[in-house]
């Protein structure tokens, strides 16, 4: 800790009572010597229904841009 999971590049497209939106993620902690490390990057692909008036997630779908590190052998 303290760690961050920071989304950016948001696009919304928005029809009638559905929207679909892309947006980038990352996770980012620290890491040797307390300096920022991006852990993993990806891209998220959601789908969304109003319903009631509010807006509800209707699929989500995360791709890894960038695979978390893999343990080096011993």
């Amino acid at each position: 800790e303290p760690n961050f999971h920071v989304f950016f590049n948001e696009e919304i497209d928005v029809t009638g009572e559905q929207a679909r939106a892309t947006s980038m993620s990352t996770f980012v902690t620290p890491g040797p010597a307390g300096a920022p490390g991006m852990v993993i990057l990806a891209r998220y692909e959601d789908e969304f229904v109003r319903q009631d008036g509010a807006w509800k997630f209707q699929r989500r779908v995360v791709k890894s841009q960038l695979p978390p590190p893999r343990a080096r052998p011993k």
